[in-house]
């Protein structure tokens, strides 16, 4: 499963890349925002215009990203965010603070297999 969300994470970061790189550069006076550098910051899940290597403006962008295994002490999970929970994957699309499973802030993504044991 990891490896599933590993390669679901490349993908996007690099299709965000490609999709920074054909923005024309901006002409000072003309375009709306007079940047000269756009970066994607993939922790804060937030695009940052940058002007002299300040942030003139920041876009949040909700994209599913794998937390790890559901902590009771980091049970503060913002929008989009997955985790393991009993052998389970769970997003919360609008953001969390209870347990996977418990109320409806949690959706089951991949329901927990077999445990791969054969039976003889």
């Amino acid at each position: 499963m990891s490896k599933w969300i590993l390669e679901a994470e490349r993908i996007f970061r690099s299709k965000v890349d490609d999709f920074i790189k054909a923005l024309p550069k901006p002409r000072d006076g003309v375009d709306g925002l007079n940047v000269d550098e756009i970066e994607l910051d993939y922790d804060a899940r937030m695009l940052l215009f940058k002007r002299d290597g300040l942030v003139v403006k920041a876009i949040s962008i909700p994209f599913p990203k794998y937390e790890g295994v559901w902590s009771e002490t980091d049970a503060s999970y913002e929008p989009a965010s997955m985790v393991t929970f009993g052998g389970n994957i769970w997003i919360t699309p609008k953001g969390s603070t209870t347990k996977p499973g418990t109320d409806g802030t949690w959706t089951l993504c991949v329901k927990k297999g077999r445990d791969g044991r054969d039976k003889k």
